[in-house]
């Protein structure tokens, strides 16, 4: 159990070895140029984004007359759901109001 427990201390030695070359110094992070501001490329984006809602807005104000038709589409078998009675099922009925009406005594 002994060598078991020996082979086990140097596999790890030998990671904790490996990890340590792959770790970059602390003079070396600190040496390095910072990243510059993302503020010039995202105002150039918004302003991509701006010109060509411009240009393709006229466009798609011409598609809505195509959608209104769209909008109005009734199905070929809307007709199957109409049944009889089915006035009754868009209606409320009132409680105050009676079928059956007693005659007063």
């Amino acid at each position: 159990m002994k060598e078991h427990d020996e082979d086990l201390e140097k596999r790890f030695a030998e990671l904790r070895a490996w990890d340590r070359c792959a770790i970059p110094s602390f003079e070396a992070l600190v040496g390095r140029p910072r990243r510059t501001s993302r503020a010039p490329l995202l105002a150039v984006a918004a302003l991509v984004i701006a010109v060509a809602a411009v240009v393709l807005l006229p466009r798609l104000r011409g598609v809505r007359s195509e959608a209104v038709g769209v909008a109005g589409w009734q199905s070929p078998t809307a007709s199957l759901l109409v049944v009889p009675g089915s006035d009754l099922l868009r209606t409320v009925p009132s409680i105050s109001e009676s079928l059956i009406h007693l005659e007063e005594q």
